[in-house]
């Protein structure tokens, strides 16, 4: 009878020990942070250098103008198509070749970048950097696999905290570097890159169990073909719509920003710049100070909710204020949008499968890069029709991008109510 105890003790400690994440060495979290950091800060880097560097190529500005339009639209369709195969990649053969081989590819794409002598060369660099852009998903699929479930609201809110820094501090570097010569901030970025793989190739370990890993299918790698991940999880399903419509609000800001701020407030470049900076540095406070506490404390279904209402309370604010300082105002009732990604990854990694944890990061990042196609054009014709009163009823509205996101949110929200009216122990991995 003792024996049969201590078979049943031993088997239940090993199914735990079974079920439970992987742990990293400590410089493989930061490295994922600092992959993250670099990415953001090489794509900051090369923004504002970037149409500039385009000019070179051609002998009038509406040319110039145009052909930027078509390297961003293809860059944007090569990310979207190629995320969720490299997320299926990492499900069959591991997270650490991905983002390695993910980090020497957009070294490389930022160096042919510099170096390019036409704007057809210029383009196939471009098109390396999108097809090689997408190691987000793969480090997201890390997380998952090193992180509890109770602990993925934290590691994912230091992930977002680690995309603010680089998103904040990479234009600013970019503009100064950009200033003594054009393509400088091409080949710095393209260094970080390269010095970030080198370190991780020292200090990061494979995530992906071998008995979790899942053969490479075209059916699956494909951006609709990620999201049958979601099958027989009805709650996941409507969340789909959620994060797509979260994707769409989230690309108001650097499609709208800078026209809104100049037109309205006559915000000078530095004005302007140190704007985006402070609401980039609210919400890195955010991820870091306020994620943990309010999802430990409500869950991730009510941060869910809340972090919803707040991004679209705050839009409507940012599109209505009449004055700087009330749209200065309006930046902390945006602060809690930060709980947004945290909370609906946590909520479904929790219920995806451990072999299909890359392929779940691919589908989603190719509704965030599906939506940052589309998002900028639809974006700017709303300013231009809002500041030329061609709206419906002849409103003066140059804040019609900001309202348009918070109507975007408010449907999101109404849509995740009715998802999340799942009883909490339900949909588990399949």
């Amino acid at each position: 009878m003792s024996d049969r105890k201590a078979g049943a003790r031993v088997t239940d400690q090993s199914s735990q020990a079974a079920a439970t994440p992987p742990a990293a060495r400590p410089g493989a979290m930061i490295f994922i942070l600092a992959t993250v950091v670099l990415d953001m800060l090489s794509i900051g880097l090369i923004v504002p250098i970037m149409p500039r560097l385009v000019e070179t190529y051609f002998s009038d500005v509406t040319s110039a103008a145009h052909a930027f339009g078509w390297s961003m639209t293809i860059w944007a369709f090569l990310q979207f198509f190629m995320s969720p195969i490299l997320g299926a990649l990492s499900d069959q053969y591991g997270r650490r070749p991905i983002i390695l081989l993910s980090c020497v590819g957009l070294g490389v794409s930022y160096f042919a970048t510099a170096v390019a002598p036409t704007f057809l060369a210029f383009l196939a660099a471009r098109v390396i950097s999108g097809a090689t852009a997408g190691n987000i998903s793969a480090a997201n699929a890390y997380v998952a696999d090193v992180t509890p479930p109770a602990g993925r609201a934290k590691a994912f809110g230091m992930l977002g905290a680690a995309f603010g820094v680089g998103f904040t501090f990479g234009p600013a570097m970019g503009g100064l570097l950009g200033a003594i010569d054009v393509r400088l901030p091409l080949y710095v970025a393209g260094a970080l890159c390269f010095i970030n793989a080198a370190y991780g190739y020292f200090v990061l370990p494979e995530s992906h169990k071998l008995e979790n890993r899942t053969p490479f299918k075209w059916r699956k790698a494909n951006p609709i073909g990620a999201l049958a991940v979601f099958k027989g999880q009805p709650m996941l399903y409507a969340l789909i719509p959620v994060y797509a419509l979260f994707a769409l609000a989230q690309n108001v800001f650097p499609s709208s920003f800078v026209l809104y701020a100049e037109h309205r407030y006559h915000f000078d470049t530095i004005t302007t710049g140190a704007t985006m900076a402070a609401s980039s540095t609210l919400m890195i406070l955010a991820q870091l100070f306020i994620v943990q506490r309010v999802v430990g404390r409500l869950g991730e279904r009510r941060s869910l909710m809340i972090a919803l209402f707040f991004g679209m309370s705050g839009f409507a604010l940012y599109g209505l204020a009449p004055t700087p300082m009330l749209f200065w105002a309006s930046m902390p009732v945006m602060t809690l949008w930060a709980l947004f990604n945290p909370s609906v990854q946590s909520l479904m990694t929790q219920r995806v499968s451990a072999s299909a944890q890359g392929q779940l990061q691919g589908g989603l990042a190719s509704l965030m890069a599906l939506m940052g196609i589309f998002a900028p054009t639809l974006y700017t014709s709303l300013f231009a029709l809002g500041v030329a009163k061609q709206l419906p009823g002849g409103l003066d509205l140059p804040g019609a991008p900001f309202l348009t996101a918070s109507f975007f949110l408010g449907t999101a929200l109404v849509i995740a109510i009715f998802a999340v009216r799942r009883s909490p122990g339900s949909g588990k991995p399949q």
